[in-house]
C-alpha cells in the first residue's frame, strides 16, 4: 500500500515535470515575428515578414499581407488603421475591409473622422468611406480640429471645412494653431494679426502685433497694438483699450495686466480690482495666483488676501491641498491657509501621487506623506513616475528596482533590472538577469522571468511575450494561448 502511494506520488511529480516541459516546449514555438498591443479586441501581428490583425481568440481578422499596419488611431480606439503594401499606403477598418486601397505615399491616423493623405508631395483628406473629401492640392495640412483644418498652398495659409470647401481665402502668413474659439480665430497678414469668423470674413482687419497664447478665455482675448495690450470680446469689439505693457488671460473673472512698472488685476470691464503693487503676476487658477514683490514670490486669492507671504524664491500652484514653496534653494509645502506644513529642506520634489510625495536630498529619493512624515528613507536613485498603483510603487536602489507599499515597506527588495509602467490584470512585467517575467501586487513572481521581451497585460487579459526570437501570447496565469503557437 505504502509502495503504491509512493509510486503514485512519483508518477504525479513526473507528470508535473512533463507538463511543465511540454508547456515550455510549446512556448518555444511561438509563431509571430512581432506584435502590437491588444485594444478593443484586436491587435496587429507579424508573421512571415507581413503584418495582419487577429482578435483575442487568435482569429485572423486582417490577413497578414501588409508591409506595415499602423495603430487604430490615438490610444487604439479608432476603427481605422493605416496600411502599407508595395510602398503605397491606404486604410483598413477593424473588420478587415480595405476602405482605401494602398495608393498614397503617406497616410496618417484619422482625427475628427478625417484621414490626412499625401501623394506627389501634395496633401488632402479622405473620409471613413474612403472618399477624397479634400483634394490633394496643398503643400502642408494640419489635422482637423472640429469642423475645420488649416492648409497651406503657395506659401499662404487658410481654412478648409470638412466637406473640402475653402473658407475665405488662402492669403495668410500664419494662423492661430488651435483653430476657432468662440467663433473666431487669429490670422496673420502683412505682418499683423487679424480675426476672422467661421465664414472666413475678416471681422477685425490686420492691426495687432501679437495675440495671447490662448485666444478667447472667458469671452476675452488679449491683443497687442502700438506696443500696448488690451482685450477684445467675441463680437470683435475692443472692450478694454490697449494701454497696458503686459497682459494675462481671464482664466477667472480677473486678469493680470502691467501698468508702467507694476502688475495689477482687472475685471472684464477693465476696472481695477487688485492694486498695481506686484512686480509680476500670473493668471488665477482655482482661485489663487502666484505674484512677486521685491523679487520674492507668494500667492494670493481673488480678494488679494495673502495665502503665501511673498518671501520665497519660487511658488508653484497647488497640487491637491499643498502649495510647493522654495526658499534658500530648498523645497517645502504650505497648505491653503498659509500654514507651513513641510519645511523647505528638499532639493527636488514631485507631484503628489497616491497620497505620497516624492522628495529628494543629495541625489537620493524617498516618499513623504502630506503631513511631511517620512514614509521611506531617502535612499533611492529613482522612483516610479506613476507613484502608487495597486498600492505599490517602484523604487530603484544600487541600480536595481523593487517595490514598496504605501506604508513604506519594501514588499519586493530591489533586484530587478527594469520594471513596467502599468498594472493590468494584477500583473506587472519585471526584468531580472536579462529576462522578463511578471509579479502580482503582493510582490510574488507569478510568472518566472524567462522571456526576452514582455508587454503589459491588456484589458483583454493577454500579454505579448518574446521567447527564442518569436512572439506569442500568455494569460495572467502564465499559460500560453494555443493559437499563438506554431
Amino acid at each position: 500500500m505504502l509502495m503504491g502511494r509512493k509510486l503514485a506520488g512519483i508518477l504525479a511529480a513526473a507528470s508535473v515535470i512533463l507538463t511543465s516541459a511540454v508547456v515550455f516546449a510549446q512556448e518555444s514555438n511561438f509563431k509571430y515575428d512581432d506584435m502590437g498591443y491588444y485594444s478593443e479586441n484586436l491587435t496587429k501581428v507579424k508573421i512571415n515578414g507581413k503584418w495582419g490583425c487577429i482578435d483575442k481568440n487568435g482569429v485572423e481578422i486582417i490577413p497578414a499581407v501588409y508591409d506595415e499596419i499602423g495603430g487604430f488611431g490615438w490610444f487604439e480606439l479608432d476603427d481605422m488603421a493605416t496600411i502599407k503594401r508595395d510602398g503605397k499606403m491606404g486604410y483598413i477598418n477593424r473588420t478587415g475591409k480595405e476602405i482605401v486601397a494602398p495608393k498614397y505615399d503617406l497616410t496618417t491616423d484619422f482625427v475628427d473622422d478625417r484621414g490626412k493623405v499625401m501623394a506627389d508631395g501634395k496633401w488632402g483628406f479622405v473620409d471613413k468611406a474612403g472618399k477624397e473629401i479634400v483634394p490633394l492640392l496643398y503643400d502642408e495640412a494640419q489635422f482637423y480640429s472640429g469642423d475645420y483644418t488649416q492648409v497651406k498652398k503657395d506659401g499662404k495659409w487658410g481654412f478648409v471645412d470638412k466637406n473640402g470647401k475653402v473658407i475665405g481665402k488662402l492669403i495668410y502668413e500664419k494662423i492661430y494653431p488651435w483653430g476657432f474659439e468662440e467663433g473666431l480665430t487669429a490670422v496673420k497678414r502683412n505682418g499683423k494679426w487679424a480675426f476672422i469668423d467661421r465664414k472666413g470674413t475678416e471681422v477685425i482687419p490686420p492691426k495687432y502685433q501679437e495675440t495671447s497664447q490662448w485666444l478667447f478665455v472667458n469671452g476675452l482675448a488679449a491683443v497687442l497694438r502700438d506696443d500696448r495690450w488690451g482685450y477684445i470680446d467675441t463680437n470683435a469689439q475692443e472692450v478694454i483699450k490697449p494701454i497696458y505693457k503686459g497682459a494675462g488671460e481671464f482664466m477667472s473673472e480677473l486678469a493680470p495686466v502691467k501698468l508702467f512698472t507694476k502688475w495689477k488685476y482687472i475685471d472684464k470691464s477693465g476696472n481695477t480690482v487688485l492694486a498695481a503693487i506686484y512686480d509680476s503676476a500670473d493668471n488665477f487658477y482655482e482661485g489663487v495666483a502666484v505674484v512677486s514683490v521685491n523679487g520674492k514670490y507668494g500667492m494670493i486669492d481673488m480678494e488679494g488676501k495673502e495665502i503665501v507671504p511673498a518671501k520665497y524664491e519660487k511658488v508653484d500652484y497647488p497640487f491637491d491641498q499643498l502649495i510647493p514653496v522654495k526658499q534658500n534653494g530648498k523645497w517645502g509645502f504650505m497648505d491653503r491657509s498659509g500654514v507651513e506644513i513641510i519645511a523647505p529642506v528638499y532639493d527636488q520634489i514631485n507631484y503628489l501621487r497616491g497620497g505620497l510625495i516624492p522628495v529628494m536630498i543629495d541625489g537620493k529619493w524617498g516618499y513623504i506623506d502630506g503631513n511631511g512624515r517620512k514614509i521611506t528613507p531617502l535612499k533611492y536613485e529613482n522612483l516610479s513616475i506613476w507613484g502608487l498603483m495597486e498600492n505599490l510603487a517602484a523604487v530603484k536602489e544600487n541600480g536595481k528596482w523593487g517595490f514598496i507599499n504605501n506604508d513604506g515597506q519594501e514588499i519586493v527588495k530591489p533586484k530587478y533590472d527594469e520594471v513596467g509602467l502599468l498594472w493590468h490584470n494584477e500583473r506587472m512585467p519585471v526584468k531580472r538577469d536579462g529576462k522578463w517575467g511578471y509579479i502580482d501586487p503582493t510582490g510574488k513572481e507569478v510568472i518566472v522571468p524567462k522571456y526576452e521581451e514582455a508587454q503589459e497585460f491588456s484589458w483583454d487579459g493577454l500579454a505579448g511575450v518574446k521567447l527564442k526570437g518569436h512572439w506569442g501570447y500568455i494569460r495572467p496565469d502564465g499559460t500560453a494561448e494555443p493559437w499563438s503557437l506554431k
